[in-house]
């Protein structure tokens, strides 16, 4: 036990530093989208939001997204301005889940990108929510106690 947490630990600690760069990206995007893109009042606010609602999977984007764009709406001018925000609402999803979030995630815990992305779908069909933050962290803990027991280094 004691060398499986060895090797764990490492990984785990790496891969919470992961969730907080993912953090930093949301925050740091949502800011350029909103604040100086489209130019919204209280974008520093609702960039710190979107970033801090990013650690809860699925529900966190989504209230992000109604949070902003309801600030978004409220303050259009046109429908240019709403159409606007949906792409940057879009965009920015994307850049997170597909790109930035499983290569960053990835590289922390040493799975591929793909892998923390089924990760993340077979926990949050499995287990929902729950599952969804839970997904790579019980996925490190399999490969390696695996590694472990056939005496395998694992990268």
């Amino acid at each position: 036990m004691s060398r499986v947490w060895s090797e764990l630990d490492p990984l785990l600690r790496r891969y919470f530093i992961g969730v907080a760069l993912v953090i930093a990206y949301a925050s740091t995007v949502a800011y350029v989208g909103l604040g100086l893109v489209l130019g919204l009042r209280h974008a520093l606010l609702l960039a710190l939001l979107t970033g801090l609602l990013e650690v809860l999977p699925l529900i966190g984007p989504l209230a992000a997204a109604i949070i902003a764009g309801l600030a978004a709406t409220q303050q259009a001018t046109s429908g240019w301005n709403i159409l606007a925000y949906v792409a940057y609402a879009t965009v920015l999803r994307l850049s997170i889940d597909q790109f930035f979030g499983p290569i960053v995630l990835g590289r922390a815990s040493r799975l591929r990108p793909v892998s923390v992305i089924f990760c993340f779908l077979s926990g949050g069909i499995l287990f929902g929510t729950v599952g969804v933050i839970l997904a790579v962290p019980v996925a490190l803990s399999i490969k390696v106690v695996l590694a472990t027991l056939y005496n395998e280094r694992h990268t």
